[in-house]
């Protein structure tokens, strides 16, 4: 059964990009995803389930959900953030002073019950602490079930927050006070990769060897140059809100505008989730279901074309195997309902593509080229076989830094 996992997409202003997401190089050591640029975030832990249920909400899930998510960034970036930082154009995080955030973090990842006192501990503001889950504050921008032919199945549900007036020079501050080295886009192209910065800030953490803060284009840019390594949710993500794929409006009319502030963004995956729930929900059905909105989960299918290329199939790809199993709940339900489907649910009609085709890069080195060939083996032997496969540890993660990732979206109404 895949791991509950949580993940924040954290925007501050940019008046150049509109604004920027934090990101982390996972350290070299790491054992899941090393090398890889993405949002931090983590498993699920009691600790958050204990918290949200002594709160009484009536949603469990989604304010442990949240919890996590926060809890993820503080532990692996050092930046404290309070639900009421989010959600706000004028809020603002304070600057760290003389905070101990480094000893604070360490005792976050020691003790993560103790994660609200931590977290007002090291803010010299007072802010007012509020509960986690609130979907106004932190909607869902996204749900990931990782494929088949991962060795590790996680069920990470994907957060969005602004921290509205909060300045790029302000939020490398929280991280420098806790120990974990920061770089700048300018930093990693000047770099390259494994560079002389990234390769002194490596090792100082077991999840992130440093922090930085990109717009979409610039992460997006990295990874095409193949100096930011993307997994295929965090480059899934960072196309649609820079506009590269189409997001669903609510009511099914149209696609939403590409985002142009950090409060778009917030809004872009408000928007999603109120398209989700509009378009599964039921006359008779109650309430929210697996953690708060509507979301069903993404979990893409490794496929082989007849001509030997290999791609990912998102749901509402004409080729995408709905009885594959492992589905969730909101999946399993909006499909067994009568009537028109969403389009971004279950198989396609005819003609209808959604699919990202991972293409091998020309400088990919000979040990990723030959993971790369024991998934195409079983890209084209079925979803049973792929699971198969990695259960044995014959096949594992798509080496992100040997491929380059160009989508294929068709049929969109």
């Amino acid at each position: 059964m895949a791991a509950k996992a949580a993940t924040m997409f954290l925007t501050i202003p940019c008046e150049q990009a509109g604004f920027r997401v934090m990101m982390m190089y996972r350290s070299p050591a790491a054992t899941f995803m090393p090398r890889a640029l993405v949002f931090p975030g983590g498993k699920l832990d009691d600790s958050d389930v204990a918290w949200a249920r002594s709160t009484g909400t009536a949603s469990v899930l989604s304010a442990a959900l949240r919890r996590c998510a926060a809890r993820e960034v503080f532990e692996e970036t050092g930046v404290p953030v309070l639900p009421a930082d989010l959600g706000s154009p004028d809020a603002a995080l304070p600057d760290p002073g003389s905070a101990d955030v480094g000893g604070s973090r360490r005792a976050c990842l020691d003790s993560p019950g103790d994660l609200e006192a931590l977290l007002r501990g090291v803010r010299s503001d007072g802010a007012e602490f509020s509960a986690w889950g609130s979907a106004g504050r932190m909607p869902p921008l996204a749900r990931f079930v990782t494929p088949a032919f991962e060795q590790r199945q996680f069920d990470a549900w994907f957060f969005a927050g602004s921290l509205g007036a909060t300045s790029l020079e302000t939020a490398l501050a929280w991280s420098d006070r806790a120990g974990i080295p920061t770089l700048t886009a300018a930093d990693l192209w000047a770099d390259g990769d494994g560079g002389d910065r990234r390769a002194a800030a490596g090792g100082r953490s077991a999840e992130a060897s440093f922090v930085v803060w990109l717009s979409p284009a610039e992460a997006l840019s990295l990874h095409e140059a193949g100096l930011g390594r993307l997994p295929p949710p965090q480059w899934l993500c960072l196309t649609e809100l820079s506009g590269g794929l189409p997001v669903a409006a609510p009511g099914g009319g149209g696609v939403l505008a590409r985002p142009g502030s950090s409060e778009e963004a917030l809004l872009a995956a408000q928007s999603r989730a109120g398209a989700v729930e509009a378009a599964v929900r039921g006359e008779g059905d109650e309430g929210a279901c697996e953690g708060g909105p509507w979301m069903p989960a993404m979990r893409k299918q490794l496929w082989l074309s007849e001509g030997g290329d290999m791609c990912l199939l998102m749901p509402g790809d004409e080729a995408f195997d709905e009885g594959c199993g492992g589905e969730d709940g909101v999946t399993a339900a909006a499909l067994a309902r009568p009537g028109p489907r969403p389009p971004w649910l279950g198989r396609g009609r005819e003609g209808h593509r959604r699919r990202t085709w991972v293409e091998p890069r020309q400088d990919a080195c000979p040990s990723d080229l030959k993971r790369l060939e024991s998934l195409r083996r079983v890209a084209g032997a079925g979803l049973a076989a792929q699971a198969a496969a990695a259960a044995a540890r014959e096949v594992g993660s798509i080496p992100f830094g040997a491929v380059r990732y160009r989508p294929e979206v068709t049929g969109w109404p």
